[in-house]
């Protein structure tokens, strides 16, 4: 039950007029309060997502409430009601508010300085205005729950007046939209007061405060408003509009057109902006003009019967009145004609004049004749107060009519029966709205910010992991995905079988490129200066060549986007020739790459820097690679997994598998290998992330396989988001011969011990009979190695556990081969090198 006893939500609470004449006293320091409060449009999205699934949702509370408003208090019948409740909830989906953002703004997170080039030291953002108060129109029952939603996601701290006698139904809509948010901090810049006009000294005091003034009605109303507004402030007026229905001579018969007509001069009693006032028909024959308006008066008969009528106030049917009995006397001399219900619910005014009129609305609209070559002369005159045109015409008139309908002054063009209707990121009245209650910001910097592309970088996160059970990865690829969220598809991994997929949708790839983007500017590219050929493998459904094409694309970078292509002597004289100073792909491919055109790059040390992914280059292999062939950077271009897209990156200060976290697409854990409990901070466990990019394919607590550990402190280059080490694999550490042990120990002491530079591959195999369990390590061939025996004692003299169990314990067997790297094993996808290869359950298959 509504108390409207309180009719006032002050803060997400209820308060009477006593209470808000009080606490307006303290409002500029309760706005003051409200702005220290940090908030991220993320957590916006978030509240508005559920509350469009609860609005959805047949018989939930929240539906059942504000469905009784529209009932009660706007008399909507059931259709009308499940129609505005749907557009509403749809309205409120995170896609529709995210293209909004994206439409108007430029970017789902605005309030951020960004480069809007990479090669420039320029930043530039939205920044709100600071508190608007938004004047609601006692005709639309949504325009004030509209424009306070317009005033959030442009960061603003909003305070809503609505008529004194109006119904309570932005209140409670704003309530609802509190209530879903779990962060609480949308309820401190929100105040939906119900206000009488005559309370002048209330308003003033109110407006004092105004960074900006929202003001919705007719001439009178903005005209009052804007003489108690502070002359600083910016003024928003969304004054009155009148839109009208265009019929080309070639569809005058279009029956559906002419029906959807008749509803929307029904619907909402003609008070939208948009809703159809006039209908101009082609013509310059009258008893054309008259049959056309009989026609449109049975469909409106029709109608009307069919929506109920909310009958107009005493001074409204004056105005009616008045209208159609000047039209009457017109008529006599033959100036108009007059066609009206006999219970007095709708009437069309036929006018055979070109003029434009208003219509006195209600069911009330006028027919007029017009010739196309006149469509700018007739309405140019009233251009300030055009909007929405329904144009009924040939596929072969379109663009010539819009053309005429643009130049006349029209805003908006639709057909006849959708003029009511609107689209996410849909200008109004010519303008976006979220620009007109928001200001660009620049800034300027130099070098201190080398490598930075985002000011968020530089903010610790507020953002922190869902209450929910982990996710496996079983869990991750039974999940059903809606067609609406699934655009693209990559193999989320398993050579043999069925593919298992990661779904995107194109928003969400290209957000989360754009953050790769990122990365590979922190970790050293520079557009502005570098050729790059990108060497990942493509095909397969595998992501690793599309992704690092779109990611240079965003960086605008000149790319060669050559692949994992396998005649490696044509890919290095093209690397020579275009002179290609950046590589970027595996380090599978790079070390046969440079192996089998070893001369050509020492003659010609065109390569100056190597961006790895997929798998890790050693310390030892970078050496090699600096001191034989002078290329002076190589570093990660970005770690990541197909399900969770990017999720680190380096920066100049990262070494070896330390990443920074992309804390804009991810929340992370580090787990105990044992339990669902976090580890502390520098201890080793499993990453567990939680997207905050992500639709369709929720990632949330989501076990992606890797071994990691968070360092403590923070990174020299400044950015705050969470530094981790990666450790490797789940499958990385595995268990022979009664022990634990770790793929990476054995990389590790390869590199530190033997400078070796090549692959590993561990090879476990089962025992037979008496025989024992078998480790075999994988060693490139071509590699400047000592004899077996030498690198058998080596890898026992600084691998503890593994020495107590061969020799020791006697448990295990320890075996070293020398292999052409060709031979190795690797994914079918991507070209992997597969690390751990177990034949143990091959053989108890067997």
């Amino acid at each position: 039950m509504i108390d409207y006893s309180k009719p006032h939500l002050w803060q997400g609470e209820w308060i009477s007029d006593g209470e808000l004449e009080e606490r307006v006293k303290e409002l500029p320091a309760v706005i003051e309060a409200a702005f220290r409060r940090p908030f991220e449009v993320r957590f916006l999205l978030d509240a508005c997502e559920r509350l469009s699934s609860e609005i959805t949702q047949m018989g939930s509370p929240v539906r059942m409430l504000l469905e009784n408003c529209l009932r009660e208090g706007f008399r909507m019948e059931g259709d009308e009601r499940a129609k505005e409740l749907a557009e509403l909830a749809k309205f409120l989906s995170r896609r529709d508010l995210e293209d909004k953002l994206a439409c108007e703004l430029g970017i789902t997170n605005p309030f951020d300085f960004t480069r809007p080039k990479y090669s420039e030291s320029n930043f530039e953002r939205w920044s709100p205005l600071g508190f608007l108060v938004h004047i609601a129109p006692t005709n639309a029952y949504s325009a004030g729950a509209w424009t306070v939603l317009e005033g959030l996601l442009s960061g603003n701290v909003n305070f809503l007046k609505t008529g004194g006698s109006d119904e309570l139904f932005a209140q409670l809509f704003l309530h609802c939209l509190i209530a879903q948010d779990s962060s609480g901090t949308i309820a401190p810049r929100i105040f939906a007061c119900r206000i009488s006009s005559r309370k002048q000294e209330l308003l003033t005091e109110i407006l004092a405060s105004a960074d900006g003034v929202v003001v919705w009605g007719d001439e009178g109303a903005i005209s009052g408003v804007r003489q108690l507004a502070p002359k600083n402030a910016r003024f928003i007026d969304w004054g009155p509009k009148i839109s009208f229905a265009y019929f080309a001579e070639d569809c005058l018969q279009d029956e559906f057109a002419l029906e959807g007509l008749a509803r929307e001069c029904c619907r909402m009693e003609q008070q939208a902006c948009s809703s159809p006032q006039c209908v101009y028909v082609e013509t310059e024959d009258n008893d054309d003009l008259i049959d056309f308006a009989e026609r449109l008066a049975e469909k409106l008969s029709i109608a009307s019967a069919e929506l109920p009528q909310k009958p107009p106030s005493p001074q409204e049917q004056a105005e009616i009145t008045s209208v159609v009995e000047l039209c009457r006397l017109e008529s006599c001399l033959d100036l108009t004609k007059l066609i009206e219900d006999e219970a007095g619910v709708w009437r069309v005014l036929v006018d055979f004049s070109s003029v434009l009129k208003a219509s006195p609305l209600y069911r009330t609209i006028w027919v007029k004749p017009i010739n196309r070559k006149n469509i700018a002369k007739v309405l140019s005159p009233f251009r300030f107060y055009l909007q929405t045109a329904g144009l009924v015409c040939r596929t072969d008139s379109i663009a010539e009519l819009s053309d005429l309908l643009v130049q006349g002054g029209v805003l908006r063009i639709t057909r006849s029966g959708m003029m009511l209707e609107s689209y996410s990121g849909e200008p109004h009245d010519g303008v976006y709205a979220l620009q007109r209650y928001s200001r660009r910001i620049s800034a300027q910097r130099g070098a201190d910010v080398i490598g930075v592309s985002t000011f968020a970088d530089l903010k610790p996160s507020l953002f922190t992991p869902p209450a929910v059970p982990i996710m496996s990865k079983e869990d991750f690829q039974q999940a059903t995905v809606s067609p609406e969220y699934s655009e693209l598809f990559f193999k989320s991994g398993g050579s043999t079988g069925a593919p298992k997929l990661s779904i995107f949708t194109y928003d969400d790839y290209h957000r989360q490129m754009r953050a790769a983007a990122d990365g590979l500017f922190a970790a050293g590219f520079d557009p502005a200066t570098d050729r790059s050929m990108n060497l990942f493998f493509a095909g397969g459904l595998y992501g690793g060549f599309v992704s690092y094409f779109t990611i240079l694309e965003d960086l605008h970078a000149v790319q060669y986007p050559m692949g994992g292509h396998p005649d490696m002597d044509m890919v290095a004289q093209t690397i020579v020739s275009q002179k290609c100073n950046v590589l970027l792909g595996m380090p599978s491919y790079i070390i046969q790459l440079f192996a089998s055109n070893a001369e050509l790059f020492r003659a010609n040390p065109v390569v100056e820097k190597i961006f790895y992914g997929g798998e890790h280059f050693n310390e030892s292999q970078k050496r090699y690679f600096q001191s034989e062939y002078g290329v002076k950077l190589i570093r990660s271009g970005g770690y990541g997994s197909v399900d969770a897209g990017p999720i680190g990156y380096q920066c100049a200060f990262c070494t070896g598998t330390v990443h920074h976290l992309h804390n804009r697409l991810h929340v992370i854990e580090i787990l105990d290998l044992e339990s669902d409990i976090s580890v502390l901070r520098g201890e080793a466990g499993r990453v567990v992330l939680s997207s905050l990019s992500r639709a369709g394919q929720k990632i949330q607590r989501y076990d992606i396989g890797d071994l990691a550990r968070i360092l403590p402190g923070h990174c020299p280059c400044a950015r705050k988001g969470p530094l981790f080490e990666l450790l490797g694999r789940h499958g990385d550490v595995f268990r022979i011969g009664s022990a634990y042990f770790n793929y990476a120990k054995f990389v590790q002491i390869f590199g530190e011990q033997f400078d070796y530079i090549g692959e590993l591959q561990i090879i476990l195999r089962a025992g037979s009979g008496s025989s024992k369990e078998q480790i075999t390590l994988c060693l490139s061939e071509h590699a400047l190695l000592p004899d077996a025996g030498e690198i058998h004692a080596g890898i026992l003299d600084n691998y503890t556990d593994l020495r107590e169990i061969v020799q020791v314990e006697g448990l295990l067997d320890l075996q070293i081969e020398y292999v052409d790297s060709s031979k190795l094993e690797r994914t079918a996808s991507s070209g992997k090198l597969r690390r751990i290869i177990d034949e143990r359950s091959l053989s108890k298959k067997s």
